[in-house]
């Protein structure tokens, strides 16, 4: 069943020049994605302990972009991988 969320991540990753560009579209848009739902969930009733499995995948999420924005930020000018 298509998603018009997921089709809008990998759209704009799609259009990114970069590989590290696409790469951190993705990891936002999952990112986003998987707070919203956290967000729904407890919003309707979820408690944050029954969550907590989803909350730690956010925080990995979060240590992968960290890590992804150091490696971008210590590529020489003119490396960038170019896609495709």
């Amino acid at each position: 069943m298509p998603s018009p969320v997921v089709d809008s991540v990998v759209n704009e990753a799609n259009q990114d020049v970069t590989v590290m560009e696409g790469a951190t579209t993705v990891i936002n848009g999952i990112s986003g994605m998987v707070q919203t739902a956290v967000d729904q969930a407890l919003a309707n009733g979820a408690t944050a302990e029954q969550l907590q499995p989803v909350s730690d995948v956010i925080a990995v999420l979060a240590e992968k972009r960290a890590a992804l924005a150091t490696a971008i930020a210590n590529v020489p000018p003119g490396a960038t991988a170019r896609k495709g």
